[in-house]
Parts: C-alpha cells; sequence; structure tokens
C-alpha cells in the first residue's frame, strides 16, 4: 500500500492533533518523538531520534505531530533510514486503514523518526514533533498492510541542469 493523506489543516496550532484527542475508532497515541529548540534563523536537517518497540503494535491509523518549525516527519523501520514507511510535510493529515486492516510493527523493532526542524522567526523556537497512532485490536484485523516510499535512493541531480531519471520496482 503506497498512501498519503491531507486535512486541509491552515497550519495553526490550534489545528494540530493532541496526543490523547479521542477518535471516532480509539485514541492518538505517541509512536515515536523528538523535542527539539533552533534557535532564530537556526535549522536542523535531519535530527534523528531511534527507539526499539517494546511490544508488538498493531496500528490503524499514523499522524504527524508536526507544530511550527517542523517542515516533514520520515518514520522508518531500523536505524538507517532506508526502510521509509511514512512520511509528512507541512499540511499532512491523518492516515487510517480501512476497517480490518493494520500495520505490525514486532516487538523490538528499531523505529527511526527523522526530521527536518527550522526557525524562520527572530524568537526561540520549541517544540516536539513526531509520529503518533492509533492502535487496533489484533483480533479485529483480517489484513496486514506495510507501507514503502518508492524511488530511487541513489538520486543526484545536477546543479542548474535538466536531469532526467527512471526507475522500476515489481510490487507483489
Amino acid at each position: 500500500v503506497l498512501a498519503c493523506g491531507s486535512n486541509g489543516s491552515s497550519g495553526d496550532d490550534d489545528d494540530m492533533p493532541t496526543p490523547d484527542a479521542p477518535t471516532e475508532e480509539g485514541t492518538w497515541t505517541p509512536l515515536i518523538t523528538k523535542g527539539w529548540q533552533p534557535a532564530p534563523g537556526g535549522e536542523k536537517t535531519s535530527d534523528l531520534q531511534i527507539d526499539t518497540t517494546d511490544r508488538e503494535l498493531v496500528i490503524g491509523g499514523l499522524r504527524p505531530l508536526s507544530p511550527l518549525g517542523t517542515h516533514h516527519t520520515l518514520l522508518f523501520r531500523g536505524a538507517s533510514g532506508a526502510n521509509a514507511i511514512y512520511a509528512s510535510g507541512v499540511g499532512t493529515g491523518e492516515l487510517r486503514f480501512p476497517p480490518g486492516k493494520a500495520m505490525k510493527i514486532p516487538k523490538g523493532q528499531l523505529i527511526g523518526l527523522q526530521l527536518h526542524i527550522f526557525n524562520q522567526t527572530d524568537q526561540m523556537l520549541s517544540g516536539t514533533s513526531g509520529i503518533e497512532m492509533m492502535e487496533v485490536d489484533p483480533a479485529d484485523v483480517t489484513e496486514e498492510v506495510d507501507m514503502f516510499l518508492p524511488g530511487p535512493q541513489d538520486l543526484q541531480l545536477a546543479p542548474n541542469a535538466e536531469t532526467t531519471a527512471s526507475g522500476s520496482c515489481t510490487v507483489k
């Protein structure tokens, strides 16, 4: 499954989800987060957080936790960032799987969060960005989904030049 979503958020802090905001199917809780505090005009282009899951996770939805200062988030399996399973940019909303479908992350799995944070103000800015999940009852799951972000991992573009790149993959 390759998926993306948007809720049309204005980007104001009032539109941001809170970790315990109830939803129709469940409760959103943090999957992985990282605090930050760039100086005025500062930027962190690859701020990483690596965690290990303490139990099997059966996930029916994902959404970014992205206050002002968050440009994008990337969730991946492992420690290198090569196995991306979810990404969000400014304005990305929640992604819910259809009933009976869920993504499973096993106990003991390394998961990583890569953040691009920037402060375009003249004041100190601090926050916590990350990915929230909505867990579902494993007994309700009839099919497991997985996500990947396709594309060449070694893509290089020459500056100030028109470049064409192509690739292929087999999805089963």
